[in-house]
């Protein structure tokens, strides 16, 4: 196992092919286990569907912090956030979780005037995700 993980764990999922590693795994046999592999068409495709299945959804980051911010208008959850990010450590992230349909918008005003960026966003049902990244 890497030592860098235990120190930071969420380079398992940010940095698994190079510091993140937990594991190397070497065949035994090759030649009988090289037979026994999928395709990679075949492999993605199974795995597409279990992620379908489990309903599984990922981020490009794992999130140091989360701001759940139901209900409350979108100005006083950017306040908020510059609040957090004021005692963040650079390159630490965080997910904020908002209902305000101006959402969208105001994140990506906030993340030109602040030169910090917004690494991933989506909306699922009625509510916005995003990460930001602390950059400076």
């Amino acid at each position: 196992m890497s030592e860098a993980i235990l120190r930071q764990p969420k380079l398992l999922s940010e940095a698994p092919y190079r510091e993140g590693w937990f594991a190397r795994v070497r065949p035994t046999n090759w030649a009988s286990d090289r037979e026994a592999l999928q395709s990679p068409d075949a492999a993605k495709e199974l795995l597409g569907n279990q992620i379908r299945a489990l309903r599984v959804r990922c981020f490009t980051a794992f999130p140091d912090y989360e701001m759940y911010e139901i209900g409350t208008e979108c100005a006083a959850v950017l306040v908020k956030l510059n609040e957090l990010l004021s005692k963040m450590a650079e390159g630490e992230v965080v997910h904020i979780i908002s209902d305000d349909w101006t959402a969208p918008i105001e994140m990506d005003r906030w993340s030109t005037e602040t030169h910090q960026p917004v690494v991933d966003s989506r909306k699922e049902g009625n509510l916005y995700h995003f990460l930001v990244r602390k950059a400076h």
